[in-house]
């Protein structure tokens, strides 16, 4: 294994265009930013990290991975460089110099105690190099080939109007949430989990099964259109404290169903929840690492299938069964199968909800906003919607019937006067005294709701429509104000809590993210400060300290050198000590002092720093020493007698 001076200096040498990609392909490199390319180094050879990296890779690329040491084709080696798994060449090839700590080998590979598990549940298939536990490389040398999916065709236009009916209830559903929410709020336990009662009222109130409204629960927790209100336990469409500020469900509410539809399938992509059928909506979770990939790989997997195809002509529009998929995952991330495997069947029912796939095939929309074009994604979609309906129906009932999909401009202003009903595709909203009454307190006047009703009604107002709105403005002073005189209220205007409130929502229109995991000016601060700082910039303090030290341990215990140790005992003072490692093992290093061959116990965390000795002394006798313990570990599995020196 080499140094760590032999990965700073890898990644020094890299292009901009190439760190940029591996901070998309591993964010945990600048989250949070690092300080110079050894700190860098050092949190990307972390065992945490490694793992991460090494849950992306394919099974072709981790068997390259594992036959590096014995002489790997390099078809893929490309790829894990990009990764930073492996390194190009050796540091001293490198134009940057690598000061002092330069003194390693070819390879950065500190995979030996990470171990590449691959497959089943209890890890029989594994693949490592040194693991105890690995398969001998040869069993590995004829790997099978990518699986042949099993692809059922999909008419076209079956996927397609699958996916607009979908979409439209997908929407419809999320707004009659947000209205439910709006007006009551939904009581939740300790944590925010949400309980039978509430879901079986929201059932009731949006016509759905359970574990549907459990799927718009997370969707719009996930989406920040509901937020937790710690003080009264309620889950709310707004912040009770930003009265002024316009919400996340507002701005959403603005937005066109393309750009809605947008921001909940971004949003469902990035959430890190399992699906929502495995726990109690919204209740406290804890993700496992690979939570973040696991909805993106899964839409990424199944929008790629058709690459895989053998017949070219059902890749476009086809759909594949479960094992397929589970297939498919297991050739492209072997080392999530026993995570993913069980979580398959919700994820591909909540893509069908969402309108990613359309009669089990991937949508066109659904396969770009997977691969992060929304401009491609939103106006694909827009193709198969159906255009919104600008005009309504009054009937004598006192209802209004819009026959589709109402423009959210009208939908806005209707519901100011009226109280929706229904649940249909058909919009229905219901006038009546009470909803005129709130109009009014609103600040519409009666003109101005006359106007907007005779501009908007494809049919004339009914005379009982005309006589309740007389009715309720008759003691209002604006009740005979005119319509030449008053000035017309603009959506906006009508929703906003304030006049302020007003012109700053109208200035600053709501626009849809692109769901890019860093942005990209975050990136390139990142950059410009790595490239403005020395690779070993305050010699090694910061991250790349403690990695320095580890690595000096490892090394030490590996060639059986002895170390100049600085550390801190237990009354807070710093000692020299000149040790032979033992052992490191639970965050306790095990060692001998070389005058006398007594042993002493570390914890990793006291000790400042480590470096070999120039000229090591004759070499000690392995006899076992009475143990001397700065710092006792339960982890260690070791006591303390009464022979032992406490400092």
């Amino acid at each position: 294994m080499g140094t760590l001076a032999a990965f700073a200096a890898d990644l020094a040498g890299r292009t901009d265009h190439q760190l940029l990609r591996l901070f998309t392909l591993r964010p945990d490199a600048i989250t949070p930013p690092v300080a110079n390319f050894a700190d860098l180094a050092s949190r990307l050879a972390t065992t945490a990290s490694i793992n991460a990296a090494l849950d992306q890779l394919s099974l072709p690329q981790l068997h390259v991975l594992a036959a590096i040491p014995r002489g790997a084709d390099h078809a893929e080696l490309e790829s894990l460089h990009e990764l930073a798994l492996i390194l190009r060449a050796d540091p001293l090839e490198l134009a940057l110099p690598t000061q002092k700590y330069d003194g390693g080998t070819r390879l950065f590979l500190p995979l030996a105690a990470v171990g590449l598990a691959v497959g089943s549940d209890d890890g029989a298939l594994r693949v490592g190099v040194g693991d105890a536990g690995a398969i001998p490389l040869s069993a590995f040398a004829d790997f099978p080939s990518a699986p042949k999916p099993r692809l059922t065709p999909v008419s076209p236009a079956l996927r397609d109007n699958a996916v607009g009916s979908a979409v439209e209830a997908l929407l419809r559903t999320m707004s009659a949430l947000l209205d439910v929410v709006g007006h009551t709020g939904i009581s939740a336990l300790r944590g925010g989990a949400i309980g039978i009662r509430p879901v079986r009222e929201l059932s009731k109130a949006l016509d759905a099964g359970a574990e549907t409204v459990h799927f718009y629960l997370e969707l719009a927790a996930a989406a920040q259109l509901v937020t937790f209100d710690e003080a009264d336990r309620r889950w709310r469409a707004h912040d009770s404290s930003t009265h002024e500020e316009r919400t996340h469900e507002a701005s959403w509410r603005a937005l066109e169903r393309p750009d809605q539809w947008f921001v909940l399938v971004r949003s469902w992509l990035s959430s890190v929840r399992p699906p929502s059928a495995q726990i109690r909506p919204l209740s406290p979770y804890d993700p496992p690492r690979q939570a973040q990939w696991w909805r993106r790989q899964m839409a990424s997997t199944l929008a790629n299938l058709g690459a895989l195809a053998t017949d070219p002509l059902a890749a476009d529009a086809a759909a594949p069964d479960i094992r397929t998929l589970m297939e498919a995952i297991s050739w492209l991330h072997p080392r999530q199968t026993a995570a993913l495997g069980h979580e398959i069947p919700a994820l591909v029912q909540e893509m069908e909800w969402l309108g990613i796939t359309g009669a089990g095939a991937v949508s066109v929309p659904g396969r770009a906003a997977v691969n992060n074009r929304p401009a491609v994604a939103m106006a694909t979609l827009r193709a198969l919607l159906p255009a919104p309906v600008e005009n309504f129906v009054l009937q004598g009932d006192l209802t209004a019937i819009a026959p589709g999909f109402l423009a959210p401009e009208l939908t806005s202003t209707l519901k100011l006067m009226a109280v929706p009903e229904g649940r249909g595709a058909a919009g229905i909203f219901r006038f009546s005294q009470h909803s005129l009454e709130a109009a009014a307190s609103g600040g519409m006047s009666r003109s101005s709701l006359l106007n907007f009703l005779q501009e908007r009604s494809s049919t004339a107002v009914p005379q009982s429509l005309e006589f309740l709105i007389a009715e309720v403005f008759r003691n209002r002073q604006d009740g005979d104000v005119s319509a030449e005189s008053e000035p017309r209220i603009s959506c906006v205007q009508a929703l906003a809590p304030s006049p302020s409130a007003a012109q700053r929502w109208a200035a600053q229109p709501p626009v849809p993210g692109t769901g890019v995991v860093h942005d990209e000016s975050d990136a390139l601060a990142q950059l410009k400060r790595l490239r403005s700082q020395p690779v070993w910039a305050n010699d090694g303090v910061g991250e790349s300290g403690p990695a320095l030290v580890m690595e000096e341990l490892r090394q030490a215990l590996e060639h059986g050198r002895i170390l100049r140790v600085r550390a801190v005992n237990r009354d807070g003072e710093i000692e020299e000590l000149l040790l032979l490692p033992v052992s490191l093992d639970a965050g306790m290093l095990r060692a001998r002092l070389a005058a006398t061959g007594r042993e002493r116990r570390l914890s990793i965390h006291r000790i400042i720093s480590a470096l070999a000795k120039p000229q090591d002394p004759e070499p000690l006798s392995p006899a076992p020493q009475p143990i001397e313990a700065d710092h006792a570990s339960p982890s260690s599995g070791s006591t303390t007698t009464s022979r032992e020196r406490h400092d």
